[in-house]
């Protein structure tokens, strides 16, 4: 039953079990796998493989998805790309998210632009624009913490609201919270940071750092 409805689209290659079932006038797609694509009905350029890929999507354009249930109830998306088990799962109305790594970016669902997740769970709940997360669980609770850049494991994990931070290396600004404009470079810099405005360089640098800022 794969492409099943399909009508007046044109150039599309579809393989597996109801893989786009519904597609009516949708063109130029490349969907394989059991259940892949099987709401949309006008979707356009995207490439979208694995089991139950993008389910119950709909305006899909220009958008790749590979891994089981990626994008799984995800919604008018433009130029994203989302591969990994469950990554960019629920995506509402974005443009030009990147999300690799199984769960990246897979459990949110406000609409949100130009966000890059990388690894295991890397901004798994974030809603924020402009964002970049890499590494395992890197901005792992931001929400709406904007311009933040995250590259370590855990590196900036605890962080939820804040914005404008900058962290490299392995645990990195873990626990800081809600704060802003900090930047921490080396393994667990500024670990126990809770205010902003610090800037720390090295390992373990500003370890304790509490209430200091600036």
């Amino acid at each position: 039953r794969a492409g099943y409805t399909l009508n007046v689209g044109t150039e599309n290659v579809l393989a597996g079990y109801r893989a786009g079932v519904s597609l009516t006038d949708g063109s130029y797609n490349v969907i394989a796998g059991y259940n892949a694509l099987v709401t949309s009905e006008d979707s356009i350029y995207n490439v979208i493989i694995g089991h139950q890929a993008f389910l119950n999507s709909t305006g899909l354009n220009r958008t790749v998805g590979i891994g089981g249930d990626v994008g799984y109830t995800a919604f008018n998306l433009t130029d994203c790309t989302f591969v990994g088990f469950s990554a960019g799962k629920l995506n509402f109305g974005c443009d030009a998210n990147t999300y690799l790594g199984a769960w990246a970016g897979g459990a949110t669902s406000t609409p949100h632009n130009y966000a890059v997740g990388v690894g295991f769970y890397a901004g798994v709940v974030n809603r924020a624009s402009g964002t970049v997360a890499i590494g395992s669980r890197a901005l792992f609770s931001n929400t709406t913490g904007s311009g933040n850049t995250s590259v370590g494991f855990e590196s900036l994990y605890t962080n939820s609201t804040g914005s404008s931070n900058t962290t490299v290396g392995y645990q990195a600004l873990r626990t800081i919270g809600t704060n802003s404009q900090c930047t921490a470079v080396g393994r667990e810099a500024l670990y126990n940071n809770t205010s902003a405005g610090n800037t720390a360089l090295g390992y373990r640098a500003g370890y304790t750092n509490a209430g200091g800022s600036n």
